[in-house]
């Protein structure tokens, strides 16, 4: 009998406690993640942040009709050559592809000097070929 009414009772709870409630961000907006986007990324270096930063996340799509290769440098955008400076990064996205990912903020990929990104059609290193407009486009999230 004691085991019914309590179950009765957690049930009770439980139902009463299932109503929407509103949320609040406890962490307030100077930690939130800032956010970068551009519908045309080409071959010449975008500065994303020119200083310290954290990638938390990104969204890309190549709406070419052969692949784009999206490369990531770990260095502000003015000090960046296409073709010369080393990527930390490539990302190549097959024609009409997209691709995302994000995670906390402090499990991202660090750059210690500063995100800057640019577009190329080739995956070499030295590749400087540009895409057409408006077909690489990127949407980050960074710290």
């Amino acid at each position: 009998m004691i085991n019914r009414i309590l179950i009765a009772l957690s049930f009770a709870l439980l139902v009463g406690s299932a109503q929407a409630q509103p949320v609040t961000n406890t962490l307030g907006l100077s930690q939130a993640a800032l956010t970068y986007r551009s519908i045309n990324v080409s071959n010449t270096a975008l500065a994303v942040k020119n200083s310290t930063a954290i990638l938390c996340g990104y969204y890309l799509h190549c709406a070419r009709s052969s692949t784009c290769f999206f490369k990531f440098f770990n260095a502000r955008a003015a000090d960046v050559v296409v073709g010369t400076t080393q990527p930390k990064l490539t990302f190549p996205l097959p024609a009409g592809a997209s691709a995302n990912m994000t995670v906390e903020c402090n499990r991202g990929i660090g750059y210690t000097t500063g995100i800057s990104l640019a577009c190329t059609t080739g995956v070499a290193d030295t590749d400087t070929a540009a895409p057409n407009a408006n077909e690489c486009v990127a949407n980050l999230y960074y710290k």
